[in-house]
């Protein structure tokens, strides 16, 4: 049946490496360099239209391809990261319907690894202009041997076997062959391969039937608009069709707190006679630096609430961040610990306090503080560099306090790791 109407770009290529005579056999670092140049374009849409599956990598959607490229990364190099889906894969790798925004994912470049030298997990079948995309193997560690076994639940797949060890036989030979008699090997290869994975796409397109009968199931999953980017932060899910996003802001606050804090006591120490210009930079520092530090610590107790106390937590929304602590005290039993007059809980209320001050902050007459013969103003005694400057220990006590007394791991963002740095610099 022609595939006729909606047919991505990426199709087009993956058919051409699937089904046409697109290999130079005298590049590449393994079986062949794909040269697309070696097919006309009259074949390439004459293959589109007539073939409907192939096993392209894993297709993604729902998701901005950024932040997959990006998360995808730092997930394996840093622990810092949220998790892009809330448990429901589904949301970001379909089984049945794709959404219109989706692109597939190699985990190699088509000229480091050639698409069809092994099988793959998914299979994609292109089925009058809709697009289908199927989970139907996996791959096996098998023992006393280094390499594994593709399996699936629905075809067998045990000619692959044979397939690695001539590709293995091939590569050992590549060397050694003239390069004519290379290219008469290596298009044998190929072409045995492209037979059996036809014969294994035959039997798929006859399970791709009985499996779209339920693929109604999968429209809860497909969305109809473009993906918005996501920060390293946030998590997404997929329901009735409509992508809903939360946010860890925790670790955006705290860094951004100690940043300021940091900034504020570099323009201190730059200058001996404080001007009226680097005092107003010095101030404006100060006051992000204490709101930064209050919305990290208020982010830091409302996610541990209504991940441990779901049920009451929506009730305590508008308590003060202090009246927040003192209550995850109790309700981890440790309500002795919480001692508002000793350190760090001191410290928290100074910051919530200037904090408050800047919110609400009201231009009426406030009279100046004078201490040992120094006058201070109100904006110099609400924004105090020993109370700024102590941010960054300060608002690292209290997240580890309040963590390890709600039975929580110390949260990785308090030090720098790959991707992230918190550090002052030196």
């Amino acid at each position: 049946m022609d595939n006729q109407g909606y047919m991505p770009v990426w199709w087009m290529q993956a058919v051409t490496i699937e089904y046409l005579p697109c290999r130079n056999f005298r590049k590449g670092n393994r079986i062949g360099h794909i040269d697309f140049s070696l097919v006309s374009s009259d074949q390439i849409e004459a293959a589109a239209n007539e073939h409907r599956i192939v096993a392209y990598g894993t297709v993604i959607h729902n998701v901005n391809v950024g932040t997959f490229r990006s998360r995808n990364v730092l997930t394996l190099v840093s622990p810092i990261v949220t998790p892009l889906v809330d448990g429901d894969e589904s949301a970001i790798i379909p089984h049945g319907l794709v959404s219109k925004y989706h692109f597939p994912w190699l985990i190699n470049d088509i000229n480091v690894v050639d698409p069809i030298e092994s099988f793959q997990t998914h299979v994609q079948v292109l089925d009058e202009g809709v697009l289908y995309q199927w989970a139907v193997a996996r791959f096996e560690g098998l023992a006393g041997r280094s390499y594994g076994r593709w399996v699936s639940d629905y075809v067998d797949l045990s000619e692959f076997d044979k397939a690695h060890d001539e590709f293995q036989e091939l590569m050992m030979l590549k060397r050694s062959l003239s390069a004519d008699e290379y290219e008469r090997r290596a298009t044998s290869y190929i072409n045995s391969l492209k037979d059996m994975r036809a014969r294994v796409f035959s039997d798929l397109l006859e399970v791709h039937g009985e499996l779209k009968k339920a693929a109604w199931r999968s429209r809860t999953k497909v969305v109809s608009y473009e993906p918005p980017p996501l920060s390293h932060f946030e998590t997404m899910k997929i329901e009735q069709g409509e992508i809903s996003t939360k946010a860890s802001m925790a670790p955006v606050f705290y860094r951004a707190a100690l940043r300021h804090s940091y900034k504020a006591n570099e323009l201190l120490k730059s200058t001996l006679n404080v001007s009226i210009h680097i005092a107003d930079e010095i101030y404006g520092e100060r006051a992000e630096a204490v709101i930064m530090a209050t919305a990290c610590l208020e982010s830091v107790v409302n996610e541990i609430g209504y991940q441990k106390y779901n049920d009451v937590w929506s009730g305590l929304e508008k308590l003060s961040v202090e009246d927040k602590f003192r209550i995850l005290f109790k309700l981890a039993g440790k309500a002795s610990d919480y001692d508002r007059s000793m350190y760090p809980f001191q410290t928290l209320g100074e910051i919530v306090s200037a904090r408050n001050e800047m919110i609400h902050f009201k231009p009426k007459y406030k009279r100046v503080t004078v201490r040992n013969g120094v006058s201070v103003s109100r904006l110099g005694r609400v924004l105090n560099d020993n109370l700024v400057i102590s941010i960054p220990n300060v608002l690292r006590d209290l997240v580890e306090k309040v963590l390890s007394i709600s039975g929580l791991n110390i949260a990785g963002w308090l030090d720098d790791k790959p991707g992230w740095k918190v550090s002052r610099d030196v």
